[in-house]
């Protein structure tokens, strides 16, 4: 089987930033999401609004060195547990690579 290495991804590295903005725009083009290409305006402050909220962090699924899943995620606090959570914002993973488990690691 081959490998996938689930990691954060790192906003100081342009081809983690374009991934990113890859797999979001894929993700915006299903059909449940709308099945439109991200607007221009969100391709270009996507980044940098994702970097200014505290406790928002994004995990690529990768494949060697190419990300093909992705984890949007911001940390916040559970009512009802009184005790932190991580909220899964958005998950995707390229259509090849589906079927294989890889949302679910």
């Amino acid at each position: 089987m081959t490998e996938i290495l689930i990691r954060e991804a790192d906003w100081q590295s342009p081809a983690d930033c374009s991934s990113v903005l890859k797999l979001i725009d894929a993700y915006a083009l299903e059909p449940i999401e709308g099945g439109q290409p991200l607007p221009d305006f969100t391709r270009e402050n996507l980044i940098a609004g994702l970097q200014s909220v505290p406790g928002a962090f994004v995990l690529l699924a990768c494949i060697e060195s190419e990300a093909v899943g992705i984890a949007v995620c911001f940390c916040g606090f559970s009512t009802c547990a009184a005790r932190p959570l991580i909220n899964r914002h958005d998950l995707a993973v390229m259509p090849p690579y589906r079927h294989q488990g890889i949302g679910g690691r």
